[in-house]
């Protein structure tokens, strides 16, 4: 076997230095070559006008010129192979070119089908799940075989409202980036609302304000999981209870209250929140923020 594969090499050796040693057939494929190479150059001025003319979208331009530039040059790559190999070796040359821009070209589309497909029956994710990939939040509206579409939520906004944009990410995301799944199994994740309060605050009768808010919530809570039929939340009550917690920093003491909610009334929940706790902080006089005072003093002359 090693003596065929040294005969084979050392005669297409052979046969490539007497191409070049042969000066007039070595002086025809220089010549063969830059009328190709000048012929391809022509393509792609000419296409280029003709995407420009009928084409308006720009977006849609820089595709189809990026599309036939590869064409052209993956056609001009092979030409110049079929000149300068001798035909076996050529035609073999071809069909591996062929091959690679075929694999090139269909290897996101495979990609994306597989991962449709994945989505799809392996109940990845669905339509109005919230997911999150690279710090873009959004809740999915379609998946469609190439790619699917998230309504962004968040970003620039303080809460968990639509921003009104269409993200799209391709199907193969799910096998290259880490993706947050909100919703595949029940609606509802911890939220929690929070107030920073002075050290000479009553933050026992913040505490209890804020307890007695949640109670009442809770006990709606409750009573809409079970009428959805909700068995994992009704199941334990228990373990779904909104939690108190106290802590402090160098502002005051940190007073929040944790919640179960559903992902989509995040926002609701939270301004009913503040609607219910706000108006009795302020009604009791041991209750207060902590801000910082920015205070300018005139020095006397």
């Amino acid at each position: 076997m090693s003596d065929i594969l040294l005969d084979y090499f050392s005669e297409w050796l052979e046969k490539m230095f007497a191409t070049f040693t042969t000066s007039d057939v070595y002086i025809d494929k220089i010549a063969l070559t830059a009328m190709f190479v000048l012929f391809a150059l022509f393509l792609h001025i000419f296409f280029k006008k003709i995407i420009k003319k009928n084409v308006t979208n720009i977006k849609d331009q820089f595709l189809w010129k990026k599309i036939s530039k590869r064409i052209i040059s993956t056609l001009l790559t092979i030409v110049i192979f079929a000149i300068w190999i001798r035909s076996l070796n050529a035609f073999m040359m071809i069909l591996l070119l062929l091959g690679i821009f075929v694999v090139f070209i269909v290897k996101g589309l495979t990609n994306n089908l597989i991962g449709y497909f994945v989505i799809k029956h392996g109940k990845y994710f669905k339509e109005g799940h919230r997911i999150e990939i690279n710090d873009v939040m959004g809740d999915v509206v379609a998946v469609k075989f190439t790619h699917f579409e998230l309504l962004e939520v968040r970003k620039w906004l303080s809460s968990d409202s639509n921003t009104g944009r269409m993200i799209k990410f391709p199907n193969k995301t799910i096998f290259e980036e880490t993706i947050e799944v909100v919703g595949r199994k029940y609606a509802y994740v911890w939220h929690e609302i929070q107030f920073i309060l002075t050290y000479e605050s009553n933050w026992q009768e913040a505490e209890k304000i804020m307890q007695e808010a949640g109670d009442r919530y809770y006990a709606d809570f409750i009573q809409d999981s079970k009428e959805r039929g909700d068995d994992l939340i009704t199941e334990a009550e228990e373990q779904y209870k909104p939690v108190f917690a106290l802590n402090s920093n160098e502002d005051g003491i940190i007073v929040t209250l944790r919640y179960m909610v559903d992902y989509r009334k995040g926002t609701a929940t939270k301004t009913r929140f503040h609607r219910e706790i706000l108006p009795k902080f302020h009604a009791h006089p041991e209750i207060d923020y902590a801000v910082t005072d920015v205070r300018i003093l005139e020095i006397p002359k």
